[in-house]
């Protein structure tokens, strides 16, 4: 009976590559190895790898980056790997992607070459990890591998693929790259006259305006920034139900797995060598054992802030209760009440700006009033800070030339005085001040933002009201209010032959409170505050 001839390797050179990067592994990186060892011609070698004692029986010829991926899986402890090269004696005209290799240089890589030969025909690749003798003689022919570090819990992925587009790309005649460099604009796949090339593959952009909302992810999308590209993965997944975690990113890589243990979903996007673009290089995009998340703790008010900033655009008085109702019947999951807070102060931060930087913009605010509204009064009071020897914004008061040339030569010397909460997050108080013109209509004259409502506050706010106004000592002025903490103190210190009146609406407010709520009280509150004799009055 005659004997199949067995496997095996004869002479041969050895070399070491250390630091490999697991997460970058593919054929394409296989190829750069076998360069730098010396092999030029394109697929003149293919790679097998030893993965037990017997040569014959337990080697795997690694063809596709499913075979990488399985390599990547079944790393020993000693975290080298024994890659054996089999030179092909192929001419450059049997096979089409003969100038794949060489066309690598295109994109700043290097490939192989072989001497090293494999001798007797070359059978299936058995699985099983028997312990068998070796009967065949291996010389010094082994390309050891060493990886730092294996892929913890990675499962075998069965349908794993890689974009076609990687390989067309480096077909491409003249050496014309995907991705241009110049300002970090993409190459559309059109000449520089508007004309579309004949004979290119260039990779799909990534359209925020047209695909933001529920993306779809393909093989070689090309994407601004790592922070769209992550956007857009989290915008996939949530729309559908998914829960997701990004495993790794860094500077170069973004890869992105599903959270519920067993699924085999994944997306790997990396950065484009020279350039801004990031590229969604493989993925897989079949989801096994998951069904609908209903309680998603993978989606971030952050995200939702973003997604659904334009319905705060649309209705800017959309209250935190309405807000959460809109995100868990659009996304069919529960939102918590207080990150639906905390996502929509993200969204009106992202229209309007924060509050940090509202208040950085003072400085400029005052000089544009100077300049468009010459003798307006202006003051911008600032408190010093010893610790960091900054300075910290405690009140502005502004009064605007128009408003008090206004006022002066057309309203009555009745003015109303008041003051309301400012509900941000630095608070403070709003005081402003009002008068009445001819048609008894409301005329603004000038306002002050303080921290706190006190005395102090008050007595700087009518010094600078009085100046402005040109005030002596209040005589023949009367001032409307609601007894503020500090305002009537304050109104005897800086104007003290001024009328002080109180607000009617505001004194029935009270005496509701105290129990007196019946109607005919309220009757009786306005019939008196509206007599103008003492008759009527009584």
């Amino acid at each position: 009976m005659r004997r199949k001839p067995r496997r095996g390797y004869l002479g041969g050179e050895h070399d070491y590559f250390d630091f490999v990067d697991i997460d970058k592994l593919s054929v394409l990186e296989m190829w750069g190895y076998a360069e730098k060892l010396g092999y030029k011609e394109a697929n003149s070698v293919r790679f097998w790898l030893k993965y037990g004692n017997n040569f014959d029986r337990q080697c795997k010829c690694l063809e596709s980056d499913k075979d990488i991926l399985w390599m990547t899986k079944h790393i020993p402890d000693n975290y080298e790997l024994e890659i054996y090269l089999e030179h092909l004696d192929i001419g450059l005209n049997q096979d089409p992607q003969s100038n794949i290799i060489s066309r690598i240089k295109d994109l700043g890589g290097e490939v192989p070459r072989a001497s090293d030969c494999v001798e007797g025909e070359m059978e299936e690749n058995d699985s099983d990890f028997d312990d068998l003798d070796n009967e065949v003689e291996l010389e010094s022919g082994v390309l050891e591998v060493d990886i730092e570090g294996r892929m913890k819990g990675q499962s075998i992925v069965d349908n794993f693929t890689v974009a076609e587009d990687v390989l067309k790309t480096l077909q491409k005649e003249d050496g014309e790259a995907d991705v241009m460099g110049n300002d970090s604009k993409l190459n559309n796949g059109m000449e520089s006259d508007g004309s579309e090339k004949e004979g290119t593959n260039q990779f799909e952009i990534y359209n925020s305006n047209t695909g933001g909302e529920n993306p779809e992810l393909k093989l070689g999308l090309l994407f601004k920034s790592r922070a769209e590209a992550k956007f857009s993965i989290e915008s996939h997944c949530f729309r559908r139900g998914m829960s997701v975690k990004f495993s790794k990113i860094d500077k170069s890589r973004l890869r992105a797995t599903c959270k519920k243990q067993g699924c085999e979903w994944f997306v790997l996007v990396s950065k484009v060598q020279g350039d801004e673009a990031w590229k969604l290089c493989s993925m897989n995009e079949v989801h096994s054992k998951c069904g609908w998340t209903y309680d998603n703790t993978s989606i971030k008010s952050s995200w939702i802030g973003k997604t659904f900033m334009k319905k705060l655009k649309e209705n800017p008085k959309l209250d935190p209760g309405a807000f959460r109702d809109e995100i868990c019947r659009t996304l069919r999951c529960k939102v918590s009440m207080s990150k639906a807070y905390r996502a929509r102060r993200k969204a009106l931060d992202l229209l309007h700006g924060s509050n940090v930087e509202q208040y950085d913009l003072l400085w400029d605010y005052c000089n544009d009033i100077e300049r468009c509204n010459p003798g307006t009064g202006l003051s911008l009071k600032l408190i010093d800070d010893e610790e960091s020897g900054l300075q910290w914004f405690q009140r502005i008061y502004v009064c605007f030339s128009a408003c008090k040339r206004g006022f002066l030569e057309s309203c009555r010397p009745v003015v109303g005085v008041d003051r309301c909460w400012l509900k941000k997050s630095f608070g403070g108080q709003l005081l402003s001040v009002v008068g009445i013109d001819a048609n008894n209509n409301i005329f603004p004259i000038a306002y002050a933002v303080v921290e706190v409502e006190k005395k102090n506050s008050w007595l700087w706010f009518l010094e600078w009201l009085k100046r402005d106004l040109d005030i002596e000592d209040g005589y023949n002025w009367t001032f409307t209010s609601d007894k503020q903490k500090g305002l009537i103190s304050a109104f005897e210190s800086i104007l003290p032959q001024a009328e002080n009146r109180f607000c009617v609406r505001h004194l029935h407010t009270n005496i509701k409170r105290d129990g007196y709520a019946s109607i005919a009280v309220k009757r009786l509150l306005w019939a008196a505050a509206k007599a103008t004799t003492i008759p009527e009055f009584k």
